[in-house]
């Protein structure tokens, strides 16, 4: 099933979106089931080097991670 969740997303992605805010604990099922995961990062994770958690988290499930990768990501 086609989903997205995101605050700021509703207005971008009409009948797809989800929620603003997806639970940890409905994270793994959805994880597992994706075949791509849409990530963006908070800034000021990037300015201090961080890689999202969901990242991770999406690939350790089989999903592709398509990301806006920050400056400072290889």
């Amino acid at each position: 099933m086609r989903q997205i969740w995101g605050a700021g997303s509703k207005d971008v992605v009409g009948t797809l979106w989800r929620g603003e805010h997806l639970t940890s604990e409905a994270q793994a099922g959805d994880y597992v089931g994706a075949r791509i995961l849409l990530n963006s990062h908070l800034p000021q994770r990037v300015t201090r080097g961080f890689m999202s958690d969901r990242c991770y988290d999406a690939l350790a499930s089989g999903a592709l991670v398509v990301s806006d990768g920050g400056s400072r990501f290889p």
